[in-house]
């Protein structure tokens, strides 16, 4: 699963198909549902020429995948930066978060040792901590994030800019 902090609360993403709100005190707010083959769906909204027949509004799916991304940009920013588990505990004990991060990374560690992963030989990566802009969907402090927002895309699949449309 996945888990995001926000200045309300949490979304917590435990499955392809479920993802829950808490509020600060860790109280479920709202939960979402889905399922079904949304490629299907797209295709068959596509086919029929009829955006009212998609599952959700594209926006809707833009923002549930930017989810992950922004979570993978971090990741592979630290890719490179390999750490001790002492280490990662001192980085962390420093991020000011609505959960408990250092009882977050003793759970993750524990599970990698019980499933037989050498940390020595393993070490875990701790990407950057990164200030998204929501509105303008940037980094306004990291350039590097940036640059792995969007992709070049192969000939005749490419993806205009707003400013192209």
């Amino acid at each position: 699963g996945v888990i995001f902090y926000g200045t309300e609360g949490y979304l917590v993403q435990q499955t392809y198909t479920r993802c829950t709100v808490f509020d600060k005190n860790m109280k479920p707010v709202k939960q979402f549902g889905g399922g079904g083959n949304h490629y299907r769906n797209f295709i068959d909204a596509v086919l029929a020429e009829d955006p009212g027949k998609l599952n959700a509004d594209a926006v809707e799916g833009h923002l549930s995948a930017a989810i992950s991304h922004l979570g993978n940009i971090s990741y592979y920013l630290g890719a490179h930066n390999k750490v001790s588990a002492e280490e990662a505990k001192r980085i962390l004990s420093g991020v000011k978060s609505l959960d408990d991060n250092l009882a977050t990374l003793d759970r993750t560690l524990r599970h990698l040792t019980d499933n037989g992963v050498d940390l020595e030989k393993y070490p875990i990566s701790v990407g950057p901590q990164l200030k998204f802009d929501p509105e303008k969907e940037v980094f306004p402090e990291s350039p590097e994030a940036n640059a792995l927002l969007h992709r070049e895309y192969r000939q005749g699949f490419e993806c205009p800019t707003a400013d192209k449309v």
